[in-house]
């Protein structure tokens, strides 16, 4: 399995980001999937047993907050289409780089930039 991570600063459009890769038809990435494992104090758990299918579907209240917009997770993986890439998009996963590098060595890391004063003007 190969992993995908989408990060950037919080109102960049990582959403949207995260959106338009999991329209390839191989690519499942949650959409905040994770975050209160990543961004916590949780963070040593945050690793590749994760992202194994039958844990990745099961959405837990303490993973995250965003559980509607991962319902699109069960679909992708229903559809019989191979999943070759499968990953979460976290906007402030910069913070847990170093974590990130050790745990997923090979993992692709995309990342969104926006004009500042657009992201400040966006609150």
């Amino acid at each position: 399995m190969n992993y995908l991570f989408a990060f950037g600063c919080p109102r960049s459009g990582t959403t949207a980001l995260g959106h338009v890769l999991n329209r390839h038809p191989s690519v499942a990435l949650g959409i905040e999937r994770f975050k209160h494992i990543a961004m916590s104090r949780r963070v040593t758990e945050f690793g590749p047993d994760l992202f194994e299918q039958a844990r990745f579907l099961d959405i837990r209240h303490d993973d995250t907050n965003t559980t509607r917009q991962n319902e699109h997770l069960a679909q992708k993986f229903a559809s019989g289409r191979p999943i070759r890439i499968i990953g979460d998009k976290i906007p402030r996963l910069y913070h847990r780089m170093t974590q990130l590098r050790s745990v997923f060595p090979e993992a692709q890391l995309v990342v969104i930039f926006r004009d500042p004063l657009d992201v400040a003007l966006s609150w």
